[in-house]
């Protein structure tokens, strides 16, 4: 089944830093399942959201990676979540190593949409 990293780093969504944007890859068995582009926008309130987004990844069993590679995946998950004038989206990017199918991946997403305030959008490749 896919991984949907997303709804840990949510967490984040306290008053943050502005401009931010961290890229976290999951593994299994070595290879490479899903990766997260975490972006960051609003009022920071002085905190430094690049860090924060860096210890979540590696908390939940990520690796802060480059850049997340688009070719060969199933499709991509936006997951978007705002409060107050902060906002935090994930492009994550699944794999057909995941073991998951296009549609498996795309209905997980989905119904994630309106889950704890998340907003979330299904793009196939």
């Amino acid at each position: 089944m896919s991984r949907f990293i997303l709804p840990v780093a949510f967490a984040l969504l306290l008053p943050s830093c502005g401009g931010s944007d961290v890229f976290c890859s999951y593994e299994a068995s070595g290879v490479m399942t899903a990766c997260a582009d975490y972006t960051f926008s609003g009022d920071s309130q002085g905190q430094d959201v690049n860090s924060l987004e860096q210890e979540s990844c590696t908390s939940g069993g990520g690796t802060v990676v480059g850049s997340c590679s688009t070719a060969d995946t199933l499709g991509t998950c936006t997951l978007t979540a705002s409060t107050g004038s902060a906002t935090l989206s994930a492009v994550e990017y699944l794999y057909a190593t995941s073991g998951a199918t296009a549609a498996e991946a795309q209905a997980r997403c989905e119904s994630l949409n309106g889950t704890d305030g998340l907003s979330t959008t299904w793009s196939a490749p």
